[in-house]
């Protein structure tokens, strides 16, 4: 980073710029994988008489490093303190998501392809009330067409429904608060060297919220489908649980979203959580992010960061893992940024863990 890199710049409901930060005592804002910009948290030095009138509702932030944009957020919280006689105001933002949790979905969809279900919701239920912009671009398409699905959601929770019939989507708001829709990518894009770039690593293997037979309901409450993973039953024992979703009113659709679900919870959860500082990051400038690899072999300073998305026979990587990234979270350190990366296990688990059975449809059966 040059001197002074980072800028803090509070707009009004307009979007006109109302104020350039100059004290920071602490920054950090979020990303996520599903959902876009998360929150931004911002501790300023000075006087705290003047910070109502200074932040009205819908005051928004924006975040520059090197005169680029990296968060997008609007407030949601002030708090102020005096400690040992020094005041201090600390913000809370939310990105984009929190907007999309505040507008209701009502309508049905039939016959249609999921990403034109997003479109249209975007387009006659999100376009009027808001300032979130989006092109045709934003929007991929996926491999899957509703049959029918009736919504009476916010339009974050529908998003999340036609996400989990898509299977493998990645979708949310922006640092320019623009709304995009994404298929999932699986290339590793980086791999993280634990002693190098990774400062500290966190690895966990939960199991306790395992299930492997799945009651679907939809509409009315009534049971539309029931899926087993009879590999998940044979290693872990039947765990059983109910799914509520009263968009599903066609069997079809229960099935593939039971199935969608039920390939992310038969197997233990794992994750990773890892910190590292660098002079600069800014991994969602593209999405989607890609999958990510954390290594602890020591390999030598010619293969770069970055550069090891490239795999011939012989990499002394070997079977590299494949992680999505679920959250990062960066904070600015003074001299470059702390950046803590949490990432999850893009396979299914319970496929590596029954030597890399593959885990397909074929292997969810109707109990």
């Amino acid at each position: 980073m040059t001197s002074n890199p980072i800028k803090i710049i509070l707009y009004d409901k307009n979007d006109d710029p109302i104020e350039y930060i100059h004290h920071i005592a602490n920054v950090s804002w979020e990303y996520n994988r599903i959902g876009g910009c998360g929150q931004c948290d911002a501790t300023l030095i000075r006087s705290i008489t003047d910070i109502d009138a200074l932040v009205a509702p819908q005051t928004r932030v924006r975040i520059y490093i090197n005169d680029e944009v990296r968060y997008f957020g609007k407030l949601v919280k002030i708090s102020k303190s005096v400690k040992s006689r020094k005041e201090e105001v600390q913000l809370t933002f939310y990105g984009g998501l929190a907007t999309l949790d505040k507008i209701i979905v009502t309508k049905t969809y039939t016959g249609m392809e999921v990403s034109a279900i997003v479109a249209d919701i975007l387009d006659n239920f999100v376009a009027d009330v808001t300032d979130i912009t989006y092109d045709t671009g934003a929007f991929e398409a996926t491999d899957y067409s509703v049959a029918s699905i009736e919504f009476n959601h916010t339009v974050k929770d529908a998003l999340t429904v036609l996400t989990d019939l898509a299977g493998d989507a990645e979708w949310g708001v922006n640092q320019n608060n623009a709304f995009f829709f994404k298929r999932k990518d699986s290339t590793i894009r980086d791999v993280y060297v634990l002693g190098r770039e990774v400062a500290d690593l966190k690895e966990d293997r939960n199991d306790e919220k395992v299930t492997n037979v799945l009651n679907v309901y939809g509409a009315d409450r009534e049971l539309m489908t029931t899926l087993q993973a009879k590999l998940s039953v044979n290693l872990y024992g039947r765990r059983e649980a109910n799914i509520f979703e009263s968009s599903l009113i066609e069997k079809s659709d229960a099935d593939r979203y039971g199935t969608s679900l039920l390939k992310g919870l038969a197997g233990s959860q794992y994750s990773i959580k890892m910190t590292y500082l660098k002079p600069d990051e800014f991994v969602e400038r593209t999405v989607p992010l890609g999958a990510r690899s954390v290594t602890k072999n020591i390999i030598s300073d010619v293969n770069k960061y970055g550069t090891s998305i490239q795999y011939g026979k012989g990499n002394k990587y070997g079977n590299l893992t494949r992680d999505q990234i679920q959250n990062i979270r960066y904070t600015f350190a003074g001299d470059g940024l702390k950046i803590v990366m949490t990432l999850f296990s893009d396979i299914p688990n319970i496929a590596s863990q029954q030597k890399r059975i593959e885990y397909e449809l074929r292997n969810l059966q109707r109990s």
